[in-house]
């Protein structure tokens, strides 16, 4: 399955991620605290292009609903992935990659037929969704040897949907993230493992910074504990319940009640 170092079969990962995402620096502390990990199978990293002129205007939306530190944020992250930065080589996300010889491979949609005869030359045992809204098909699910899993920034299976830890914290109540099998339905599939943040910071970048790191650290636990027992661990159930809620992308309504409480956007 993997490299055999001291006994242990390290699964063969491949983390996707997007080109352009909200989180300070762009997610760079996740990528740079797996890498940093000496994590020794990390087969390549495929970043999905979502670089449109969407995102330019949903930063200016989000700086008139008075979330300025978040569209400053998206708006930075925006420009640092232009066509012109990344062909001055200072894409620092492809560059950390490379310093650790990992191949980094931008693609439009992780569904193409180009992208899944990429993906499958790694002969991957696990793929990682890391901070994409693709929607993955069943035919790159059926493709790693283990499985497809999502990082899911929130605590499943009460916070289903996007921007469950804003969530959360908006309603008082303990943030977190859940990693969990990919199925063809979003935001189900066994669940492996969840993490929960009693003391979250009331701004949300800060918050969402220092859960990438632990996010990495997460998601090495798993991924030795593979290598240790040569499966995946038994999952939990991710049934829906009473308690469960699904939550969509906050509207400008929203935003502003966030700030109400506190919330620092």
């Amino acid at each position: 399955m993997a490299k055999d170092i001291i006994g242990y079969k390290f699964p063969r990962v491949v983390i996707v991620t997007s080109l352009v995402t909200y989180v300070p620096d762009n997610y760079f502390a996740f990528l740079g605290g797996l890498l940093r990990s000496s994590y020794p199978n990390l087969a390549a990293v495929f970043v999905v292009n979502n670089r449109t002129p969407d995102l330019f205007k949903k930063s200016t939306l989000l700086a008139l609903a008075g979330a300025r530190n978040f569209a400053r944020c998206l708006l930075a992250n925006y420009i640092k992935t232009s066509p012109g930065v990344r062909s001055a080589n200072k894409d620092t996300r492809r560059n950390l990659c490379e310093s650790f010889d990992i191949p980094y491979h931008l693609i439009n949609d992780i569904n193409s037929a180009e992208a899944l005869e990429l993906m499958h030359s790694y002969q991957p045992d696990l793929i990682v969704n890391a901070r994409t809204r693709s929607y993955f098909k069943k035919e790159i699910l059926a493709l790693p040897k283990l499985a497809a899993i999502n990082i899911h920034h929130g605590l499943l299976p009460h916070f289903r949907g996007t921007f469950c830890d804003l969530q959360a914290i908006g309603q008082g109540k303990n943030p977190g993230f859940s990693i969990h099998r990919m199925t063809d339905k979003i935001d189900q599939g066994e669940i492996f493992l969840t993490e929960e943040n009693a003391n979250p910071s009331l701004s949300y970048l800060e918050y969402i910074q220092a859960s990438s790191v632990r996010e990495a650290a997460a998601l090495k636990r798993l991924m030795t504990e593979i290598a240790q027992t040569g499966s995946l661990p038994p999952g939990r159930n991710n049934q829906q319940s009473e308690q469960t809620c699904f939550y969509k992308t906050p509207n400008l309504t929203q935003i502003k009640q966030f700030k109400q409480k506190g919330i620092q956007l």
